[in-house]
């Protein structure tokens, strides 16, 4: 199995000789608005692609999307994609997806297979309270897994009971955590903190963590530097990849 993280929540997972690419935000930088009601109003994304676009969706058999928000799935995706590609997603983007042109879009229920991959969904919360009922809507994670190669993407979820229980029910090997501490000006945080991972940690001590969603969208609140400094002090085996690196994982 081989990741490269890409940039944000987007990397190529390649597993059973198939190119997965998993949440695709593929515009330059600062050509999207700022995220409103946030602490800066810093156009987005924050930082370039470390490749080319038409070299990164070459040769891609399936796309996963874990929910449809604009730094997940953006306009730049959605014009370059072609419009027969295979998409995973979550029940209720398949609408959407199709209403964009899509043809080859395949919902993620519960639990499928394909080229003998399989794909377990588990639901998340994207937040809490107010921010969760009307402004988040439904975000999801995934264990996609080959034989004895795995892998847990939590998505866009907080630390809460449904992680909890989803990590307690797979008790994943490699989980990539979607960090940054993502915030509006009112409420709590809508993804993951530093603490969290810590928590992650304590519930799998053997699980290897790769952290991501940090340092491109401007209501992310903790840098790379920040969690390099938690993960030091806190004594945790925690990645935090480069754009662009690649990783080779057994």
């Amino acid at each position: 199995m081989k990741i490269q993280f890409i940039r944000h929540a987007t990397f190529i997972l390649i597993l059973n000789n198939k190119k997965i690419l998993v949440d695709p935000m593929l515009s330059d930088v600062g050509v999207l608005p700022p995220i409103p009601l946030t602490f800066n109003r810093i156009k987005n994304p924050m930082i370039p692609l470390p490749v080319e676009r038409n070299n990164l969706i070459k040769d891609v058999d399936a796309i996963l999307l874990t929910h449809y928000h604009f730094d997940h799935f953006d306009k730049a995706a959605e014009n370059i994609l072609p419009k027969n590609i295979l998409i995973f997603c979550q029940p209720g983007d398949d609408k959407k997806l199709k209403n964009k042109g899509f043809t080859n879009v395949q919902l993620i229920n519960n639990k499928i297979e394909w080229e003998s991959i399989s794909f377990k969904r588990f639901p998340a919360n994207h937040a809490e309270g107010f921010l969760l009922k009307k402004l988040m809507g439904k975000s999801s994670s995934y264990f996609i897994q080959k034989g004895t190669e795995s892998i847990f993407i939590t998505g866009d979820a907080i630390w809460d009971q449904l992680l909890i229980n989803s990590l307690a029910e797979i008790k994943p090997n490699l989980i990539i955590a979607n960090s940054g501490s993502a915030k509006f000006l009112w409420g709590k945080t809508i993804t993951l903190t530093a603490n969290s991972l810590k928590k992650i940690k304590q519930l799998l001590p053997n699980a290897k963590i790769i952290a991501v969603h940090i340092n491109t969208i401007n209501h992310c609140l903790l840098s790379k530097d920040e969690l390099k400094e938690f993960i030091t002090k806190e004594n945790l085996d925690i990645s935090i990849p480069n754009e662009g690196e690649s990783l080779l994982l057994k």
